[in-house]
């Protein structure tokens, strides 16, 4: 909360008493209300007891932002055979509710207290932004802002905040909220945080599935707890912050079956990301998480990137990613910074090129040097529209068939070219037509993308049987493959390189593959396999490292 919203709060209480107060006696006052008020938000209740059986357990509990991320959901296990529903409330009487029918216990918030939420610098922006003053008369003298202060300051009754004056200014001692920012700080102190959240205990005689419902917060819930063998499977739809969300799930035995369904561009379990599973990571001592998972789902919309990378940290016995047609993606396209990160194919292309270039040079200067001069006009020509981007005869395949007519001797020249070919006119086609931004191209060639990293499962299972994907092999994994396409299996840029022109070229066709990536590239058996597993059902295929 500003300071001019503090201000604002003082001012309006001191004139509800019809006094007039100095800053100090009328900060008093403020606390006082606070103090009184926060009691009065406290609450314990039952607001479920029934024998009926509950077999799925819908979530809308967090529809409202700030109550809902300072809500923890326990389900435990009964003694009897009834269903029972306790809330210990920080937020007042009969706001949450619980509602059975045909076997689904539906938890939420009730709508009519949403003015928890309110904040009053949320009033009017544009007045704040101008002027200040113009912003403090407009809330002292319009019905809404009597509401809205009430608001704000229930709020900060329901978050423990207290009002201090720090020399000539007014500021808040807030357990929730830092007092610069406004938003979540110090979250390893959760003996802080417990002073404020709520507590909702589901007490059931028999496990049961959980299904979450789409959320829009940043930190939008504040944890679930699971008694043993309590949820065989659950489910999270539509939301960006997964990865999130499960780190604040806590289960003494595994669930069955997690799933997930992603429509963003971006779904990441990079050990590197703010929502990571890195036990070294500030997030990630959020209530300790143990979220135990055999099988994680991710049915994902095409056009997107699943990173599975989790620095070595087990997310799952078996992970399956399914490109699902029926989701579709609410990003417009895969930023250039996490395109860049599997990015492998620019740099190669460019070495081709220059490989190309170089040996165009060789020829000229033996032709320079020899009396037949037939060829040489045309060979400089070559060098110098490989050394331009913008030419148009980069855009076709022609263009490096006639190189390869023009090379000689060289077989292992006419080999590269004929493995690069295809991807050097399409890439610089873009480029000529200023399609190519960092991911354009990617895009319009790939429908997913999958990076994967040591440890993070038993078996990652990908099925895109009828779109391309792209695998991204973490550096030092050597991973078991077991891969199958209909259309291709494209090996050249992990074997740029690592071995000859002649025996890439051989690997063009494949389709199919089983066994170890050091196998596959080096046909060596030496090294340890490591997990997970990859197996890929796919239109096509790409794997870079």
């Amino acid at each position: 909360m500003k300071k001019i919203s503090i201000i604002t709060c003082c001012f309006l209480i001191v004139g509800i008493v019809g006094s007039i107060f100095t800053v100090d006696s009328a900060v008093d006052k403020v606390n006082f209300y606070i103090e009184k008020k926060k009691k009065e938000l406290v609450v314990k209740e039952d607001i479920l007891d029934t024998d009926k059986a509950v077999k799925l357990i819908k979530l809308n509990l967090f529809s409202d932002n700030d109550i809902s991320q300072r809500t923890i959901l326990n389900i435990k296990k009964s003694n009897d055979n009834r269903a029972i529903v306790k809330v210990d409330s920080k937020v007042g009487k009969e706001v949450f509710t619980a509602n059975m029918d045909n076997g689904v216990l539906t938890l939420g918030v009730d709508e009519k207290n949403k003015w928890l939420n309110l904040n009053i610098d949320s009033l009017n922006d544009k007045y704040r932004e101008e002027n200040n003053d113009h912003y403090f008369s407009l809330i002292k003298n319009t019905r809404e802002a009597k509401e809205t202060v009430k608001g704000a300051l229930g709020l900060a009754a329901s978050h423990g905040a207290k009002i201090k004056k720090y020399w000539l200014n007014i500021g808040v001692d807030d357990p929730y909220f830092d007092d610069n920012s406004g938003y979540e700080s110090d979250i390893k102190n959760r003996e802080k945080y417990e002073k404020v959240y709520n507590v909702v205990d589901v007490y059931l005689p028999t496990s049961v599935n959980v299904d979450l419902a789409s959320i829009n917060g940043f930190n939008s819930i504040g944890g679930i707890n699971i008694d043993k063998d309590m949820v065989k499977n659950f489910s999270i739809s539509d939301n960006v912050y997964v990865p999130s969300i499960m780190r604040k799930i806590n289960s003494e035995s595994k669930i069955d079956r997690f799933e997930v369904k992603n429509n963003k561009a971006v779904l990441n379990f990079n050990y590197e990301n703010e929502y990571s599973f890195d036990d070294d990571a500030d997030s990630s001592q959020h209530f300790g998480n143990s979220l135990k998972i055999k099988t994680l789902v991710v049915n994902t919309a095409s056009k997107s990137l699943i990173e599975l990378n989790s620095k070595g940290k087990k997310v799952a016995d078996e992970i399956l990613v399914n490109v699902d047609e029926k989701i579709k993606s609410s990003d417009s396209d895969i930023r250039y910074d996490e395109y860049e990160k599997i990015n492998r194919e620019e740099a190669i292309l460019e070495s081709v090129k220059g490989e190309i270039s170089a040996h165009l040079s060789r020829l000229q200067k033996l032709n320079s040097e020899s009396d037949d001069e037939s060829y040489d006009d045309d060979l400089e020509q070559m060098e110098a529209d490989l050394s331009d981007i913008e030419s148009n005869k980069l855009g076709n395949v022609s263009f490096y068939d006639n190189i390869k007519a023009k090379s000689g001797d060289n077989q292992d020249i006419k080999n590269l070219i004929d493995i690069f070919k295809k991807d050097e006119a399409h890439f610089n086609l873009n480029l000529k037509n200023n399609n190519y931004i960092g991911n354009s191209t990617v895009n319009s060639d790939f429908d997913v993308f999958i990076v994967a990293g040591k440890g993070v499962s038993d078996t990652i299972k990908i099925n895109s049987a009828n779109y391309r994907a792209k695998l991204f092999v973490v550096d030092g994994f050597n991973p078991n493959l077991k891969i199958s396409t209909t259309d291709e299996l494209d090996l050249k840029y992990i074997l740029y390189k690592k071995i000859s022109n002649d025996r890439i070229l051989q690997r063009i066709n494949d389709k199919k593959f089983d066994g170890s990536l050091r196998h596959l590239i080096y046909s060596d058996n030496s090294k340890t396999v490591e997990n997970p597993k990859i197996e890929v059902d796919a239109k096509s295929l790409r794997i870079v490292d």
